[in-house]
């Protein structure tokens, strides 16, 4: 009878404890959802970053090239003008079949079904947001945490520095003597860096022998979210583990830009699909296969009505 009453005990234990687990994770789970929706909301689905990712990326590796993030910004938009510079709300015919032939693409489409990172655009155009799912080792245990970026679009020219003001846009100790270019100060977004609420490494030195009269140091955007020197910060409630981050972005084109296409003719949304599970390190059970998760989804519209302003060259 002894033995027979520790067991219940032992269960009634057992039970409690992974019902409140499972809680904990729903709830921190819930908050974390809530805090990319609120993202998504208040931005628009930033179809230039995809359109750089999914096509202009693998297109100029196969010509030997190596680009990254923020690299082609604005290409897409010149993507749904002929070649006299009239908008024609389609994409390119030329520029189409020379990018499906090069990289052998079915399609040239921004986004791809599923994406594993989040691109968001501000309706001015000038600030972005980047989340995406990134790994940590804590305490001999890989946990998934959620990461963001944003960064902010400045008219700095081709060496990425306001040569017309060294203080401008450049960390304390670093100075720069570049006079300013032809890009420069011509009112359009053509440097990103990190809000200066995010901590990006800035470091990269500039290559005097290309650029006269200048000698300094470039805003540097760390594109391994999982590096000692990233710039993404971790929004994950510490008592989950992240061990799935999915969007699915409809539509694959920017309706404003392709308005002559009639399957994109849709208000832009994301699908969310966020599983998680208990932290490993923290919950309190000798059974690791005990460690609930759950899976949570989420659709939500953006809530820009009309182009997002990305004026180009």
């Amino acid at each position: 009878m002894t033995l027979f009453a520790g067991q219940l005990y032992l269960n009634y234990t057992n039970s409690s404890r992974d019902i409140k687990a499972a809680n904990l994770v729903y709830e921190e789970a819930r908050f974390l959802m809530e805090r990319i929706v609120r993202e998504v909301r208040s931005n628009a689905i930033d179809y230039e970053e995809y359109f750089n990712q999914n096509v202009m990326l693998p297109y100029h590796l196969a010509d030997g090239e190596t680009d990254s993030y923020g690299d082609n910004y604005c290409r897409y938009s010149a993507y749904f003008y002929d070649d006299n510079g009239e908008s024609i709300g389609n994409r390119n015919p030329t520029q189409k079949a020379e990018y499906e032939d090069v990289v052998g693409l079915d399609n040239t489409m921004a986004v791809r079904p599923i994406e594993n990172e989040l691109y968001l655009i501000n309706i001015s155009g000038n600030d972005r947001t980047i989340i995406t799912r990134i790994d940590k080792d804590t305490d001999g245990f890989t946990i998934g945490k959620v990461a963001i970026l944003q960064l902010e679009g400045m008219d700095f020219g081709d060496d990425g520095i306001d040569g017309r003001d060294s203080t401008n846009g450049l960390p304390p100790g670093h100075d720069s003597t570049c006079e300013p270019d032809n890009r420069e100060k011509d009112g359009f977004i053509d440097t990103w860096h990190c809000h200066p609420d995010f901590p990006c490494k800035r470091n990269e030195p500039i290559d005097s022998s290309t650029i006269s009269g200048c000698t300094g140091f470039k805003h540097l955007i760390v594109n391994d979210p999982t590096s000692d020197d990233h710039s993404f910060l971790d929004i994950s409630p510490n008592a989950i583990n992240v061990v799935d981050l999915k969007f699915l972005i409809t539509p694959e084109d920017d309706p404003w830009k392709a308005y002559n296409i009639n399957e994109v003719q849709i208000q832009p949304h994301v699908t969310i699909q966020l599983t998680a599970q208990a932290n490993p390190v923290m919950i309190d059970t000798s059974n690791k296969q005990r460690i609930p998760f759950i899976t949570l989804t989420s659709t939500i519209s953006t809530r820009n009505y009309d182009e997002v302003n990305s004026d180009c060259r």
